[in-house]
């Protein structure tokens, strides 16, 4: 009993009522007033533009393809660096309708994995067969055994998150 009070004594001050509703205000309401303050600029411009934008990346979205045409190395020693290159048959869209993305992490004992840093791969121009590439050289953040994914997401500075689309591929 005495353990909980003291519990509840030390976490109630940081966790309440009034730390969520700053929270969800400056996480969420904010946002979210910015974002209709843009939308509603211009006569509606911006938010017509993203509208397109969206219609046309579903339309497009099941046709993309991707594939890693790097070397992957079975394993790299503390200091090397890690070169990853992506091959994305982007189908009409644009480099910069694409954000390919490669996280870092580790596999917990129940096997999920936990996210430790995450980077962005950048567009490099075309390949011989007419796709974009994009591409990341980084030393990995921490030394021990690691776990990357790539995964690749439609990306438009307008959306209000990043993963609002709710597609993704990943590799």
């Amino acid at each position: 009993v005495q353990m909980s009070k003291a519990s509840m004594r030390s976490i109630l001050p940081r966790f309440n009522s009034e730390r969520m509703v700053l929270d969800y205000t400056r996480g969420f309401y904010l946002a979210a007033l910015r974002n209709g303050k843009a939308f509603h600029a211009d006569d509606g411009r911006l938010a017509r533009e993203l509208a397109e934008w969206k219609s046309n990346v579903r339309v497009k979205w099941p046709l993309i393809r991707a594939e890693r045409v790097d070397h992957a190395l079975p394993h790299l020693t503390h200091g090397e660096v890690l070169e990853l290159r992506v091959a994305v048959d982007v189908d009409g869209l644009s480099a910069d309708d694409i954000r390919v993305e490669c996280q870092f992490g580790q596999m917990s004992n129940s096997a999920h994995f936990e996210l430790n840093a995450h980077y962005t791969l950048e567009p490099e121009g075309l390949d011989d067969k007419g796709r974009q590439l994009y591409a990341l050289k980084l030393q990995p953040p921490l030394a021990g055994l690691q776990v990357y994914r790539i995964r690749i997401v439609p990306h438009h500075p307008a959306l209000t998150h990043p993963y609002e689309m709710g597609c993704m591929l990943w590799l």
